[in-house]
């Protein structure tokens, strides 16, 4: 497999992108500001309650999803497709709570829900994209780089936006609430900028060819040379043999089966 340098770094960038979304609002902002200012009121009991229950619905809903995206990804040909359609979903979710009131609790959690999910769900599309910009003998090394990339764009984002509720005012905002707030909002547009690159350097292989009888002349059948590009990876024929009945010496006699072309998959298990 002949690597893209640009496909590569453009899956890695994706990794830089979303990691925003785990340091800001999961790991960070998104449990305190809930209790202070969506659950405002509330008992910190009852607060925490409500907390969990948006937990624990966005967690459900992945459990129960992964299993059916999980099957998807590994078989499918349009990985890249559910990826972005996940990650259109995290990024709308999460710029959407810039605009939830205070007090305005259900809105926030669901909100949350919905990033929780296209996160998750980009996530496996994410990793499934791997066999497609690396060859098997670096993939380690892609995927440290798409990890790496991970936690500098996470930390990155998150540095500016705890400086921003830290110093409202060197940013012209009224208070720190303001200042969180702005923060979800810069998690939406960071995710967003940083995906293009693999939207657009990022090319998906087709799926796994079917397989195709071998031509009675040996030769590889003109479909799966078409199929393949290259006419040298066809008309591999593999046989087998199988008892057919015994002779009266107690030997069996064998008989091959048809030889059968394999045609290159073009896909790879998932990492």
């Amino acid at each position: 497999m002949q690597e893209d340098r640009k496909a590569i770094f453009g899956w890695a960038l994706y990794d830089w992108a979303n990691s925003a979304f785990a340091t800001t609002v999961m790991a960070s902002f998104f449990p305190i500001f809930f209790k202070e200012y969506w659950a405002v009121g509330s008992d910190p009991v009852v607060s925490t309650a409500k907390l969990g229950l948006a937990n624990s619905a966005a967690g459900i809903l992945v459990a129960l999803m992964a299993p059916v995206l999980g099957a998807i990804a590994d078989r499918g040909e349009a990985k890249k497709r559910f990826l972005l359609g996940f990650a259109a979903l995290g990024i709308a979710a999460t710029s959407s709570l810039y605009w939830v009131p205070r007090g305005g609790w259900q809105a926030a959690a669901a909100c949350y829900v919905f990033a929780m999910v296209g996160f998750a769900g980009s996530i496996v599309f994410y990793d499934s994209l791997l066999t497609t910009v690396a060859a098997e003998a670096r993939r380690d090394f892609v995927s440290s780089l798409g990890f790496s990339l991970g936690y500098l764009g996470g930390g990155v984002l998150f540095a500016f936006n705890v400086w921003m509720t830290l110093s409202p005012a060197s940013f012209g905002l009224p208070d720190s609430g303001g200042a969180v707030k702005l923060s979800f909002l810069s998690v939406g547009l960071w995710w967003a900028l940083f995906s293009l690159p693999l939207i657009f350097l990022v090319r998906e292989r087709g799926g796994p060819s079917p397989r195709s009888p071998e031509p009675p002349s040996g030769r590889a059948s003109p479909s799966c040379a078409a199929r393949s590009g290259r006419s040298g990876d066809c008309g591999r024929s593999f046989s087998s043999s199988r008892p057919t009945g015994s002779t009266s010496t107690g030997s069996t006699r064998s008989s091959s089966w048809p030889s059968t072309t394999v045609c290159p998959s073009g896909s790879r298990p998932t990492t």
